[in-house]
């Protein structure tokens, strides 16, 4: 019992020198033991390689001191290159670890120092899994020789290369600077005389002499010539750091910052911070600039610098702003033109200014321009012409000045049309007195004559052609000439008693003289009616129009309630042709030039479908009461045009009344007269694929194909007892929708809405036509001054204005439409005089 208490006793002593021995090294318990004791080279920095060393000592003590030591091969040499505060173990304690790789072991070689105990042996070195820890592993076994007499015999030193990465965080030192631990212990020491074990460990210190991050950023990154460049820079990662930044600036000639700079600034530093210049540079040419930050670093931080290419600055050419003014900006031809430009906003520009004129044929100056002046430019500040163009033309002229730019400038143009320069030309305005009135009215007229270089001279030739010569192309029937003397008005000095009604025309012609060239009216500028003209409307007078005579309706379009509402044009003076419009085209199928007239893109070859008590006598040989009618047929595009002159001044709105014949397609070839009975239809409807079919459509669905209906064109032209107007389209009250105007003030323009549409042809103005069945359309009476919807400027109307409609058939028509002269009626609603 007292033998196994003993050797208990002995085990627990033996464990208790073991533990020891670990936790102190060169400390030798129950006489084996050993030291191992880094030698590392500093200060270190970042990007640093060094040569350092451990060194293993046998520390054995007697009886061991005489022994040689093994110091096992495999898992047993150990050296942490960077901690903070280690532990006496010789292992980093993990709060205390640095970050994988901080300090590396390269190459991943050791070897032993000549004269010790492993000279020559080759050591291995793999990183285990605790960070910046190393595993040295020896190619043979490592004998040290005993501790007695000791000396190089009893040491291994084994050497290695490191290489500092990054910055270690953890400071191992209270002493200035960071200071980083490296740890080496041997877990295993053998006495190969008693095969006791023991072990080694030791630590070391050096200082790391810390690399902070530097991070620039210019301020601006980009700006145009005249900016002021300044430059920021964050300093991290340094111990304390202090010392200066200095920031340099290179020109847009050094890409590589290997020049002089061309601008530098020093800052002090005391901490990690940011700092800035606290003074810009003035750029003064355009390109690319570099900043570089350089921090100095100091005896605990190595200098640092930014890269050139980490900070560009784009300094782009100034953009000069260019005001011009010409002059003058009006005159007479003659006059001599000059243009200025005030250049701003450039940096120090230099360069030219060209101003370029363009003439009155070229509004938009894309031509080649009649002048060109080209003047240096030094500076912002205004330049000018230094030589004028002398005008020959009238009309509008147009100056562009444009700025070269140079090497810190953009170059800047004028726009076409900032610059007009209106040159007045000789001129002639003629007004007819007075310019209507009856038989034995005296006719005279004036013309006023303006611009022209110089005092005019010469003389006016006023003549007056008669009622029979509506275009001034005979001999005049009254000649009068004036003389004339500068610009102003000149009339006749003589009369012209009429004995004609009808109309007659004035034209003035200035004969010229040296410096002006001879210049006339024209024959339409001066019309003048002199006769009976049409009788007034007292009160509610309803009317019908119709091509052609209005007493010489066709029976068959109207009943006899209709009668009284029929004018004979000639008999009231509204004449059925009066002078050339509209004139005759290849589509005119009833009238003539100058008359009332029935257009087709179809010719008139059809009978009047709309007849049931017509008959065929043979094929192609028809009889029925009506007119002969054109068609548009299924799937086919084509448009009617009528041409009707109003018989009475209108005095209220204007009724236009369509009545075409509308039949399911290809009916009257099979059905004859009976297709209207039959085959009736309207326009737009859905046709089924049978002979004369309706297409069955579900219900709520819209039988009729909007895009398939007619549109509808109305406008009104001037007669030859209107005061003369600019056409106009007329403008209709949509069903549904309400009668009230949009605009009650004459000068406001209409608008197309729920109550009105202007008859322009357009998806809003489409017409759905039952076959053989009036349509009404209700236009608003005009007004004159009021502007409809298109923004044309309507005109009171009076007996023999023409009123031109026209009905478009799309080609996607789905039936076939006839038509004729008297399809249309302009009809009139007796509302009282306005």
């Amino acid at each position: 019992m007292c033998r196994e208490k003993k050797g208990g006793w002995i085990l627990l002593v033996l464990l208790l020198i073991s533990t020891m021995l670990l936790l102190a090294p060169a400390i030798t318990l129950a006489g084996v033991g050993g030291s191992d004791v880094p030698t590392v080279v500093g200060p270190v920095q970042v990007g640093g390689t060094y040569n350092w060393s451990f060194t293993i000592t046998n520390t054995s003590t007697i009886p061991n001191d005489v022994h040689n030591i093994q110091v096992q091969t495999v898992n047993n040499i150990f050296f942490t290159t960077t901690c903070g505060t280690p532990d006496p173990s010789g292992i980093c304690p993990l709060a205390q670890q640095e970050a994988a790789n901080t300090i590396t072991v390269t190459p991943l070689t050791g070897v032993g120092q000549a004269g010790t105990a492993c000279a020559g042996i080759n050591f291995t070195v793999a990183p285990t899994a605790t960070p910046n820890e190393y595993v040295f592993t020896p190619a043979s076994p490592v004998i040290l020789g005993p501790s007695n007499p000791g000396g190089n015999p009893a040491k291994c030193q084994v050497n290695f290369t490191v290489t500092l990465n990054a910055n270690p965080v953890h400071d191992s030192s209270a002493s200035l600077g960071l200071q980083t631990s490296q740890l080496a212990r041997v877990v295993v020491m053998t006495d190969v005389i008693t095969n006791e074990n023991g072990s080694a460990a030791g630590t070391s210190t050096v200082t790391v002499l810390l690399r902070p991050d530097i991070v620039t950023a210019p301020n601006p990154t980009a700006g145009p010539v005249g900016t002021v460049l300044n430059d920021c820079a964050t300093l991290s990662g340094g111990y304390a750091p202090t010392g200066t930044i200095e920031f340099k600036l290179y020109g847009p000639t050094d890409s590589t910052c290997s020049q002089a700079p061309i601008f530098s600034k020093t800052e002090p530093v005391s901490g990690n911070g940011n700092y800035c210049t606290t003074a810009g540079y003035t750029t003064l040419a355009a390109g690319t600039y570099h900043w570089i930050a350089t921090y100095s670093g100091d005896s605990n931080n190595i200098s640092v610098s930014s890269l050139c290419a980490n900070e560009a600055v784009v300094i782009g050419k100034k953009k000069p702003k260019i005001v011009t003014v010409p002059n003058p900006s009006v005159g007479p031809v003659g006059t001599v033109l000059n243009d200025s430009a005030t250049l701003s906003e450039g940096n120090n520009p230099t360069g030219t200014i060209t101003f370029n004129l363009y003439g009155v044929m070229d509004p938009g100056c894309h031509q080649a321009p009649i002048f060109t002046n080209t003047v240096p430019v030094n500076g912002n500040g205004t330049y000018t012409t230094s030589a004028g163009y002398t005008t020959t033309l009238a009309g509008t002229y147009n100056w562009i000045a444009c700025y070269s730019g140079d090497a810190n400038n953009e170059a800047v143009c004028d726009a076409c049309g900032n610059e007009s320069v209106v040159i007045i030309g000789l001129t002639i305005y003629t007004t007819p007195e007075p310019s209507s009135g009856p038989i034995g009215t005296v006719l005279n007229d004036c013309a006023t004559l303006t611009g022209g270089i110089g005092v005019l001279s010469g003389t006016i030739t006023f003549n007056l052609y008669g009622v029979s010569d509506p275009t001034c192309g005979g001999a005049p029937i009254f000649t009068n000439i004036v003389p004339v003397i500068g610009t102003g008005t000149y009339c006749t000095t003589a009369g012209y008693t009429t004995a004609t009604d009808g109309v007659y025309h004035w034209v003035a012609t200035y004969s010229g003289d040296a410096n002006n060239p001879s210049v006339s009216s024209q024959c339409s500028d001066e019309a003048v009616v002199i006769g009976r003209p049409p009788p007034p409307c007292l009160g509610e007078c309803p009317y019908i129009g119709i091509v052609g005579n209005d007493i010489a309706f066709n029976p068959f379009y109207f009943s006899p309630k209709h009668e009284q509402f029929l004018y004979d044009q000639l008999a009231f003076s509204v004449p059925v042709c009066s002078g050339v419009f509209p004139p005759v085209t290849p589509q005119t199928r009833v009238g003539g030039a100058g008359c009332e007239q029935f257009r087709s893109n179809r010719p008139i070859d059809q009978p009047e479908v709309c007849d049931a008590s017509g008959t065929k006598n043979k094929f192609g040989d028809y009889s029925y009461a009506g007119e002969p009618n054109a068609v548009v047929r299924k799937q086919n595009a084509g448009y009617f045009e009528w041409f009707v002159r109003l018989p009475v001044k209108p005095s209220g709105e204007i009724n236009l009344v369509f009545q075409c014949g509308v039949l399911k397609p290809n009916a009257f070839a099979f059905e004859d007269f009976d297709s209207i009975l039959v085959c009736a239809a309207e326009t737009g409807e859905r046709i089924g694929t049978g002979f004369c079919t309706r297409n069955d459509v579900r219900p709520n669905a819209n039988p009729i194909v909007n895009t398939a209906l007619p549109k509808i064109t109305a406008m009104a032209y001037p007669g030859p007892y209107s005061v003369g107007f600019t056409p106009f389209h007329l403008t209709a009250y949509k069903n549904p929708g309400s009668y009230a105007l949009s605009k009650a003030t004459a000068a406001d323009s209409m608008v197309n809405s729920q109550s009105l549409n202007v008859l322009d042809g357009s998806t809003n103005a489409r017409i759905l036509l039952k076959s053989c069945m009036d349509k009404p359309i209700v236009a608003k009476i005009p007004v004159t001054g009021q502007l409809n919807a298109l923004g044309e400027v309507e005109n009171d109307l009076e007996a023999g204005d023409i009123i031109y409609v026209r009905m478009d058939i799309p080609g996607n028509n789905t039936v076939d439409v006839y038509c004729n002269s008297q399809s249309l009626k302009i009809s009139g609603i007796g509302e009282g005089v306005f």
